[in-house]
Formats: C-alpha cells, sequence, structure tokens
C-alpha cells in the first residue's frame, strides 16, 4: 500500500515546487484522492488513533505487519495534503474543481475523514528508547545470535 502515498509524495512534491494548479486539474489530484481513499479503506480506529494493519512496508522483509511507521507517516502526509489541496483547489477553479468531485464521487464528509485519519495516525513510538518502531512488533523480536 505504501506505494500509493509514494506515488502521491511525488505528486505533492512537484507541485510544491511548480505550483502547477493546471497540472493538478488534469491529473495529479484525481490520482492523489483516489489514492488517499485507501487508507480510508484499510485503516481502522482503536482508542482514538488512526492504525493501519497487515502491511508490508518499503524493506518488504517486514511482511504483515501492524503500523509500520513509513507506511503510516506516508499516509499521515498523503490524508493531510488531499485535505489541504480539496481546499485550494476549489478556490483555484471552482467550477472545474465541482466537475472533478462530480467525477469521483468525492464528497467534503470524506475529505474531512481524510483530515481526522491524518491528525490522528498512530505511529509507533516505544518511550523507554526513545524511538520510532518501524512497527507495532519489530522491538519485540528475537534478537538475532550473530556468533552462532
Amino acid at each position: 500500500y505504501h506505494i500509493n502515498a509514494d506515488i502521491a509524495y511525488g505528486f505533492i512534491q512537484y507541485f510544491l515546487y511548480h505550483r502547477d494548479y493546471a497540472f493538478l486539474m488534469e491529473a495529479g489530484a484525481e490520482v492523489i484522492f483516489e489514492t488517499a481513499r485507501i487508507w480510508l479503506e484499510i485503516g481502522h480506529w482503536y482508542k482514538e488513533s488512526y492504525h493501519i494493519d497487515n502491511v508490508t512496508g518499503p524493506d518488504e522483509y517486514s511482511a504483515v505487519v501492524n503500523n509500520n511507521f513509513y507506511t503510516n507517516a506516508m499516509a499521515k502526509y498523503h490524508l493531510y495534503w488531499a485535505h489541504k489541496l480539496y481546499n485550494e483547489l476549489s478556490r483555484y477553479d471552482e467550477a472545474a474543481f465541482q466537475g472533478l468531485c462530480q467525477k469521483l464521487m468525492l464528497t467534503q464528509d470524506e475529505i474531512k475523514w481524510m483530515k481526522r485519519a491524518s491528525d490522528a495516525m498512530y505511529l509507533p513510538y516505544d518511550e523507554e528508547l526513545g524511538i520510532h518502531a518501524q512497527d507495532d512488533s519489530f522491538l519485540h523480536k528475537a534478537v538475532w545470535d550473530f556468533a552462532a
């Protein structure tokens, strides 16, 4: 799933550098909004924070873990920007933006949920060690016996 956020990240960085609203209106926003939807489909709320379970992070070795830090951090960024761009694009060209929203069946309520999920995204952190863990189980794995 993290690849969705990787692509959206690239589009967002392009926009931030060039301020190319036409690119967003023609193609970029559609990709960002449609791929942001996946986080609302696969994530869930637990104890007032938003969690993403059963994913493989970018290292591809820790398959099927809960709350992979990279995946959750990228999802947080992705959802934040989906919300931000929704608001910016509605002011940029309201008529064209309404057409895009109709095409995607994208609603303001859905965008609000994206912002809520972004704001509440769980990023694994170990208070005792003072570090972010790679995922929920990373710091509980057996230490490898390299000498043997």
